[in-house]
């Protein structure tokens, strides 16, 4: 169905127009109407549009090796560098995720941080989705008397605690 331009007569010489959107049937939305151009190039982008937004979410959304690896160690650098406030009670798993997640270069998806099942209790395992790579950190609590507060000694090692 075409329908005039809604500025001319409907008996007028311009040719015809077609809307980018028409009612579906049942008239309750609008779709893409296949007819006009812009409508045509809507439904053929709009797919490839989405699956390229999937690909690319993929495809940042996985660790390497070598990203794990750099991040699990600057983490450790960076918690050794500033105070940090800690309730060792809780465990330290979300203050260590925290700071492998906030180094520059990670995917999205953040590291997994697990407290060793070894009789060392300092102990907590680093892996991320999209490799086999684990890593361990080691905690130890001490005490700066020059500021008197209680700070945190954090070490890191290549493969699982």
């Amino acid at each position: 169905m075409t329908t005039t331009r809604p500025d001319t007569t409907p008996g007028g010489a311009d040719d015809p127009y077609e809307p980018v959107f028409t009612p579906a049937p049942g008239g309750a939305r609008y779709v893409y109407n296949h007819r006009n151009p812009v409508g045509l190039a809507l439904i053929l982008l709009a797919p490839l549009t989405a699956l390229g937004v999937i690909l690319y979410l993929h495809d940042t959304g996985s660790w390497s090796r070598g990203e794990l690896r750099d991040a699990v160690y600057g983490a450790a650098e960076e918690m050794n560098r500033a105070p940090h406030v800690h309730h060792s009670d809780l465990g330290y798993a979300w203050s260590l995720e925290d700071a492998v997640d906030r180094q520059p270069g990670t995917p999205f998806i953040g590291a997994s941080v697990h407290r060793g099942t070894g009789p060392d209790r300092t102990a907590y395992t680093v892996t991320g989705s999209g490799t086999s790579a684990a890593y361990c950190l080691h905690v130890y609590e001490g005490h700066d008397a020059a500021a008197d507060r209680s700070i945190l000694h954090v070490s890191a090692e290549d493969g699982p605690c």
